[in-house]
């Protein structure tokens, strides 16, 4: 086999173990208790990747589609046609989608643009939840083209915020470039560059894979056991979630996997690989390599459990060509913790408040604590603090003590490295809320005013409020908020106003809230509304009324007692309020019910020299024809009649008052030219009347007549 061939054989065990790091979850389906995985691949399918290099890269992909989980989720960008979008893979079905690799083929050039399709695709994920691992992986032979280099777009991107708080973790992957001239170098933490030139580079990408992705680790060979070419046994040290095995280069499948006691494990998938469909370019031999199969066991109650298993083969295999992946049964949780007590609930987490927050390896899905005595020698632990964005604390360990939580986002992620062998993560993100309170004493706040007394001789407790005195009324009741026992501050209480009135429950609607320097907040009854007398406010509203709040669970309050106090006062506000309503009444009558123009409204008016021969002519009267000039409506109340003047027309003017009814559906014409020589004034003379009992318009040719009422 040519160094080329190869090179692309160990990029292809390469891709395959990093997709078995996709794969392994504990239930009987395919369901992954662990962190899905979300996937861009930018794939080069363009002409120099014809040829081997196409074969045997086309055929990792297919093994890389088939160890997918149901829950994870991978989108293919073909660089020829990026343009179109992304290809969804159909984890559902991995068969199917298997096969639409398998037929696909290689054109077209290599364009940098290819990966913003790519990225896209991730966003368009919109996974928020915090343990959800996005990747985007570029897989090309060459240098891509465009405006913006393929360097440019992977640094831009390191740095965007996917939907779940996290970065993409992102590796540049080349094949062949044995003169490093198209494999960039990256400064960015979450950015990774790797190589598959020889066999050493190959299986140091192998092992960074393993540890910096999926928390699973292949199996050494030196630990299988081979009975014979169709059987192998294989111990497991720890608990598992799954077991997957690659056979390479065979048709062989498996028949089942038992152990010593007979009880097999359940296959949820066998899947087999082969050669693209339209590939001419390898020989039978060479073809024939390019065939395997992709396997996933679990167990039917569970985890798989710590034990030797044996693996039944349908047909002989080589050492070389069988790959077997273990995933411990291990899961990193972090605990958020305050006073010994785990706290279930972060949404109860709040600010000010002191925590501890620590990660756990527990067995995958139980409680079972795993001690850190089943662990090899050489465990790496980390955890990091952010909010707002922003690192705050960074420790080797996986314990953060003391952490006061601040009002922000916050989050929390831990890791666990076994070199060689698997890598556990957590994440938790949430937003405290305002400040915890521990405690709320509320106490009747006196204003000094002066005390009633009754008919007996008693004087009024402090607790009384009068209602003929609530617009300088100043006794309520003070609240005194305490955090971790100790009284808030001002500072702190008017943070927590807001979340103090949102808690609120009074049994009348008019008040005060208000922080004094001391920290304290007083709620007092307001003055009430302009339009309720004293007699009505007091008849809703005597007797005690209770003043209370509640705040993280927490509730305090008192009692004050609503009184009459000054009833003159009370009678005197009475009477007015039904005199106010009595005019509002009328002058509402006097709007809608009412002319908008007064009885005794004034017209001014001007009056021809002479009587009008075609007035007098239609309608027999020999009284002079007027002309109306305006109108000057002098009614105070008639808010629909303000501002509008009568235009000019021709009247005829006797000494009635009324208002004025449309005709016919027009108004006076006021493009009508004032009196002139052809009415006979010289001059018009100007003269005031009261109203006409009726006026007449002369559009030009005809008089219509109108008719005052009242």
């Amino acid at each position: 086999m040519s160094f080329l061939r190869k090179t692309i054989s160990t990029v292809l065990v390469l891709v395959l173990l990093f997709t078995l790091c996709l794969t392994f979850s504990v239930s009987a389906d395919s369901t992954s208790v662990r962190n899905r995985k979300i996937v861009s691949l930018v794939y080069d399918d363009s002409g120099s990747m014809s040829g081997e290099k196409w074969e045997y890269t086309s055929y990792a992909l297919q093994c890389f589609a088939a160890m997918l989980n149901d829950e994870d989720k991978l989108d293919i960008t073909y660089m020829s046609t990026y343009q179109k979008g992304s290809t969804s893979v159909n984890t559902k079905n991995l068969a199917k989608a298997v096969e639409e690799i398998r037929k696909h083929s290689s054109s077209g050039g290599t364009p940098a643009d290819s990966i913003d399709t790519a990225f896209k695709a991730l966003q368009a994920a919109n996974d928020t939840n915090p343990n959800s691992q996005y990747w985007l992986i570029i897989l090309t032979d060459g240098q891509m083209a465009g405006d913006e280099t393929a360097e440019d777009k992977v640094n831009k991107y390191a740095d965007v915020t996917l939907p779940n708080g996290t970065k993409a973790q992102i590796i540049y992957m080349t094949i062949c470039d044995t003169n490093n001239a198209f494999t960039p170098q990256f400064t960015k933490t979450n950015v990774q560059t790797k190589k598959a030139n020889t066999a050493s580079e190959v299986t140091d990408i192998i092992s960074d894979i393993a540890c910096d992705i999926s928390g699973r680790y292949e199996v050494d060979a030196a630990d299988i056991t081979w009975v014979d070419n169709k059987t192998v046994q294989v111990k497991a040290d720890t608990p598992l979630t799954r077991m997957g095995v690659l056979v390479q280069r065979s048709q062989a499948t498996i028949s089942s996997v038992e152990n010593p006691e007979g009880i097999k494990l359940k296959q949820i998938r066998s899947i087999p690989v082969a050669l693209p469909m339209r590939s001419q370019k390898l020989s039978a031999e060479e073809a024939a390599s390019l065939r395997g199969n992709v396997s996933l066991f679990g167990s039917l109650t569970g985890n798989i459990a710590a034990d030797t298993y044996t693996i039944h083969f349908s047909e002989d295999i080589r050492k070389e060509d069988l790959v077997i992946m273990f995933e411990p049964a291990f899961e990193l949780r972090l605990e958020v913790s305050m006073d010994g007590a785990v706290i279930t609930d972060l949404s109860n987490l709040a600010a000010k408040q002191v925590v501890n927050i620590e990660a756990v390896l527990y067995e995958t899905g139980t409680n079972n604590r795993i001690p850190d005595s089943m662990l090899p020698a050489g465990v790496q632990k980390h955890i990091v603090l952010s909010e707002g964005g922003g690192v705050v604390r960074s420790e080797n360990g996986l314990t953060l003590s003391a952490v006061e939580l601040k009002m922000i986002e916050t989050r929390v992620e831990a890791e666990m490295k076994v070199p060689g062998f698997f890598t556990a993560t957590d994440a938790i993100a949430f937003t405290p809320r305002s400040v915890a309170v521990s405690g709320i004493t509320a106490t009747i706040h006196y204003d000094g005013s002066e005390r009633l007394v009754d008919e007996n001789g008693n004087q009024d407790p402090e607790n009384v409020v009068y209602v003929t005195d609530l617009d300088k009324n100043g006794t309520g009741v003070r609240f005194v908020l305490h955090v971790d026992n100790e009284p808030a501050d001002k500072e702190l209480a008017l943070a927590l106003k807001k979340e103090f009135i949102n808690g609120l429950k009074i049994d009348f609607k008019n008040y005060n809230v208000t922080v004094q320097d001391d920290g304290s907040i007083i709620v007092s009854p307001a003055k009430k509304s302009f339009f309720v007398p004293d007699l009505i406010y007091y008849w809703l509203h005597k007797g005690d009324a209770r003043i209370e709040t509640t705040m993280n669970g927490v509730t305090g309050g008192d009692v004050i007692c609503f009184k009459l106090g000054d009833l003159k006062a009370a009678i005197i506000d009475f009477l007015v309020w039904l005199l106010m309503l009595y005019l509002i009444f009328h002058v509402l009558y006097w709007i809608f019910k009412k002319p908008h123009f007064p009885k005794k409204g004034r017209l001014i008016v001007y009056t021809a020299s002479r009587a009008y021969g075609a007035y007098t002519q239609n309608y027999g009267y020999t009284k002079r024809v007027h002309w109306l000039a305006a109108s000057d409506p002098l009614n105070f109340f008639g808010l629909k009649g303000m501002g509008k003047r009568i235009g000019s027309f021709y009247v005829r003017a006797s000494a009635r008052g009324f208002s004025i009814k449309n005709v016919k559906g027009k108004y006076a014409d006021t493009s009508m030219e004032f009196p002139s020589a052809q009415l006979g004034c010289q001059p018009c003379k100007k003269s005031t009347l009261y109203f006409a009992s009726t006026v007449y318009i002369f559009d030009g040719t005809t008089y219509y007549r109108i008719t005052f009422s009242r």
